[in-house]
């Protein structure tokens, strides 16, 4: 049971960074360096980092476990050892998070094929909304409500998209 755990949080690591690479804005240098790192981070979790099943168990809990132990790293004072449990504690994962409900792994695969589907051409569709004026995002307010990052954020933001990056103010 400990290694089927183990396979299918390194299955979901890999998941998680093909979405965050699909995710990508080759325009911007700073989104290639997060990839950078994260693919740094993804290759020490798989190949170095010693598990514990509790730590497995935990990121396990997690809709995006690269993301949030990309945060548990950040956060590491810890200086020759990385706890993850420890961490997730210090940092409020859960609070900060999306999780994933008891017996949700169905609905965790279809959110990383929508998120990676809907990463492949959101920097396009991002592009030709920065270019709308004011009145052009409003009259297009159905539209941009419906692409699929909107539906995805659930919190009232277009995906990663802030209005206010758009010219819209709350």
């Amino acid at each position: 049971m400990e290694q089927d755990a183990r396979l299918l949080l390194m299955e979901r690591l890999d998941e998680c960074l093909k979405v965050h690479a699909d995710m990508l804005d080759a325009e911007n240098i700073g989104s290639i360096y997060e990839l950078q790192g994260l693919s740094e981070l993804h290759y020490y979790l798989k190949a170095e980092h010693e598990f514990t099943l509790a730590e497995v168990e935990a990121l396990l809990s997690f809709q995006d476990p690269l993301d949030v132990a990309r945060w548990c790293r950040e956060e590491n004072t810890h200086g020759h050892s990385f706890p993850i449990c420890d961490l997730l504690k210090e940092i409020h994962a859960e609070q900060r998070f999306p999780m994933i409900a008891d017996g949700a792994e169905g609905q965790h695969r279809k959110y990383l094929e929508l998120m990676s589907l809907a990463g492949k051409d959101y920097y396009a569709y991002r592009e030709k909304l920065e270019g709308c004026s004011n009145r052009e995002l409003i009259d297009r307010a159905e539209e941009v409500a419906g692409h699929p990052l909107a539906v995805v954020g659930g919190d009232g933001e277009f995906g990663d998209l802030h209005p206010a990056e758009v010219g819209l103010q709350r």
